[in-house]
């Protein structure tokens, strides 16, 4: 039996400096990403969250990044996964794979579908894993089931899991760059186990997650 240990990670995206305004609110779209988005991912070391609920100041303005490296948003239609995930709005490719991660937007929500790595390593969520749901604001909350097969890979596998996403929190957001306001905090955890074809194997793991948006940019 395999077992990964819980992570915790700090994702700082989606944040632009503004006025001050009410509590913020994600509505239809504000969450997801489109073709010809780039968005910047840098890796730091452990960082405390900082506190739930309202008018917040998380301070990270201290926090040293290192290896920053971009992640494309293309059209699915352009990659050679197409054909597996026929409902996808856009993918998230790494630089030289004619593939990547698939996703889907719509008015109430946002999904991952899967992934495809050339020449044939898929995995296909029967179930998507929803990523967020519309409109999202401070007390927000959902628990989402799924299921996805991989095949193709080093061992053909069916994971199942569990995500819960909770708004709990919002304020000022502040960074070695600079201080962005009316932020709206995301609490992600999931928790998933895999079931490997070709061994007598089961993986777990835990993922504990907190993401910092604005609306409206």
């Amino acid at each position: 039996m395999m077992r990964s240990t819980p992570n915790s990670l700090i994702v700082l995206a989606l944040c632009s400096a503004g006025h001050t305004m009410a509590q913020p609110t994600l509505t239809s779209g504000q969450y997801g990403m489109v073709p010809g988005d780039v968005f910047t991912f840098a890796a730091c070391g452990p960082v405390s969250p900082g506190g739930s609920g309202p008018d917040q100041i998380w301070s990270f303005d201290n926090v040293v990044s290192s290896n920053p490296s971009d992640n494309t948003f293309v059209d699915p239609a352009s990659t050679a996964g197409a054909a597996y995930f026929p409902t996808a709005t856009v993918t998230n490719q790494p630089t030289g794979i004619n593939g990547g991660q698939y996703y889907a937007s719509s008015e109430t929500e946002e999904l991952d579908l899967g992934y495809f790595a050339p020449p044939n390593n898929v995995m296909l969520c029967i179930d998507p894993r929803t990523i967020i749901t519309y409109p999202f604001t401070y007390g927000s909350t959902f628990t989402d089931d799924y299921v996805c097969n991989e095949t193709g890979g080093f061992s053909d596998r069916v994971r199942t899991g569990t995500t819960t996403v909770t708004a709990d929190g919002y304020g000022t957001l502040e960074l070695p760059y600079g201080t962005f306001n009316n932020c709206l905090r995301l609490h992600i955890t999931t928790t998933y186990s895999d079931v490997y074809g070709q061994f007598s194997a089961i993986g777990y793991g835990e993922v504990e997650t907190y993401a910092f948006v604005q609306p409206g940019i």
